[in-house]
């Protein structure tokens, strides 16, 4: 499938696809070519749905909302969208050992379904997943329209899931004539809030045990660990005295200043005080240790 998506974007700047198991809702295209050419040089839009996961049509003024969620159920994209694909996600495994993805979902059990289904990504014959992938690590958003323009009536394949309430979805005529924009473009909650804790394919998958965790990356787990271990030995280490000019430098000899900084780095378990030292020599020959914190 990405293959041919490839070779449709030598040929043009953009496209609308659509698998033959999706019906669309007549309104669909129209919908489609005039997100298509509203967003056409906005990068912060990376692809347009015409799939609605909520229950019933959103009960808000706006036509259509922006979503981290992408459904690839009837859906347009452009060429400058498309380029950032990766089928391969060679990012993932160093984007993983970071933790990038506790920065990008904020629902556990979301994070837990992606990262699993990921790292088992090399086994797995699918793309749509690699572009979830592109859209979330590109801070891409999707369109979403506030009522449902597209009913999947297929039952075989990745998106089947034994009764999900995702398939056979009724749609919903699309106002052509009287569009209400959105003011603001972000994730929105109205819609992403309801479908990351009540929608089928996220609320079954259960978040793994911290043993799970440790099996599969059990170099990040000590690591972890070791930093949490270590951190009243920061502390201990980390008595300052006053001088003249009222800055605060390292009690201890200025030789161990620099080997203080790195422990710092290391084992400060606090992202919400990011601690940032700068090691540089003053006047007098000491090694100062400069302090941006970040909140209290």
């Amino acid at each position: 499938m990405s293959s041919g998506i490839d070779w449709i974007f030598t040929q043009v700047e953009e496209a609308i696809i659509l698998e033959d198991d999706c019906i669309p809702h007549p309104t669909f295209f129209g919908y489609c070519e005039k997100m298509l050419a509203k967003y056409r040089d906005d990068p912060r839009v990376m692809m347009i749905s015409g799939s609605n996961f909520a229950v019933a049509p959103l009960d808000i003024p706006e036509s259509y909302v922006f979503s981290q969620y992408a459904n690839i159920w009837g859906w347009a994209t452009w060429r400058r969208a498309w380029s950032l694909y990766d089928v391969e996600m060679k990012m993932w495994p160093e984007y993983r050992r970071q933790g990038q993805l506790l920065g990008l979902l904020q629902e556990p059990r979301v994070r837990a379904y992606y990262q699993e289904v990921w790292d088992r990504i090399i086994s797995i014959n699918t793309w749509d997943f690699q572009w979830s992938f592109c859209c979330l690590f590109n801070n891409g958003l999707c369109v979403v329209p506030r009522a449902n323009l597209i009913t999947n009536v297929g039952v075989y394949g990745a998106h089947f899931h034994g009764g999900t309430t995702n398939i056979d979805l009724p749609t919903q005529a699309f106002d052509l004539d009287d569009i209400v924009y959105p003011a603001y473009i972000f994730p929105d909650q109205r819609y992403d809030g309801p479908l990351f804790a009540t929608n089928p394919v996220f609320v079954t998958h259960k978040e793994p045990s911290a043993l799970l965790r440790f099996l599969r990356n059990p170099g990040g787990s000590i690591a972890r660990y070791l930093k949490l271990a270590l951190y009243p030995v920061y502390r201990l280490v980390r008595r300052t005295r006053q001088n003249e000019n009222g800055h605060a430098t390292s009690a201890w000899p200025p030789s161990y200043n620099f080997r203080f900084t790195i422990l710092k780095s290391l084992v400060d378990p606090r992202p919400h005080r990011q601690v940032e030292l700068l090691a540089g020599l003053r006047g007098d020959g000491d090694v100062g240790l400069h302090r941006a914190r970040r909140g209290r």
